[in-house]
């Protein structure tokens, strides 16, 4: 039983976000969904590509859980995890202790998450949740190579998560109601309580190293153009993602 994949749906549950109670992309929902789905992997990607620039373990380990909660909350939009049959969890096969991979490696890696996001957006265009779920099953497994890479064990990714949850259940208004944005996308509200992912790791017994970003480094300032097309049954689609600049 995934450890993962209740507590997003503890979220859009909450928040009204999508939860279908059946498999499947009803009406317009589909467009939508895949909008805001593309949308949160690209944030998430470019702030991992900034932790990646200061050098900044604690700025990359924030964006992999935030990645990891869209992946698993694209499941639960489609109603993947209303099938009656589990979507197991990967886990990462690390002792720890947590570190930055090399910038090359960092970037392959992401690169093919990047690649894999537009072809869960592909599969929406489908129209099939499966094709979705498929696809996004896909996604984790890039995901999971990207947390194997910076060495987290398994059991700090969930703590992380559990974190990230906590935080993010505390996202109401004033009025105990979501705040929503024009997008309709969930956004913080006045009594938004933000993680603590520092003491989450400390209590591991893991020490944080401080930023170091590298003088000189191609990552200093860098926007990362990614340009894919990608295929998804008969629907083709040219994706362009940019990232970085801060």
């Amino acid at each position: 039983m995934s450890k993962y994949i209740p507590l997003v749906r503890e979220f859009n549950e909450a928040y009204g976000s999508d939860s279908p109670p059946r498999p499947g992309l009803p009406g317009s929902m589909g467009d939508r969904c895949r909008l805001v789905r593309m949308q949160l992997d690209t944030e998430e990607a470019g702030e991992l590509f900034h932790g990646l620039a200061a050098r900044d373990l604690i700025e990359c380990l924030d964006a992999l859980t935030d990645l990891e909660y869209v992946v698993c909350g694209t499941f639960v939009a489609v109603g993947a995890d209303r099938t009656g049959r589990d979507i197991p969890d990967m886990p990462v096969g690390s002792a720890g202790p947590p570190r930055i991979p090399s910038t090359d490696l960092a970037l392959q890696l992401m690169g093919q998450f990047l690649i894999q996001a537009g072809a869960v957006s592909v599969a929406f265009a489908t129209g099939d949740w499966q094709a979705v779920a498929g696809a996004n099953f896909v996604l984790r497994e890039r995901l999971t190579q990207l947390w194997a890479a910076f060495r987290v064990p398994e059991a700090l990714r969930l703590a992380l998560f559990e974190e990230v949850h906590r935080s993010n259940m505390t996202k109401f208004g004033a009025d105990g109601k979501p705040v929503l944005n024009e997008a309709g996308r969930v956004v913080k509200g006045p009594n938004y309580e933000p993680p603590n992912l520092v003491a989450v790791v400390e209590r591991f017994g893991f020490t944080i190293p401080a930023p170091s970003p590298e003088p000189g480094s191609p990552l200093s300032g860098a926007v990362l153009v990614h340009k894919e097309s990608v295929t998804v049954g008969a629907i083709t689609q040219e994706t362009t993602t940019t990232i970085g600049g801060r």
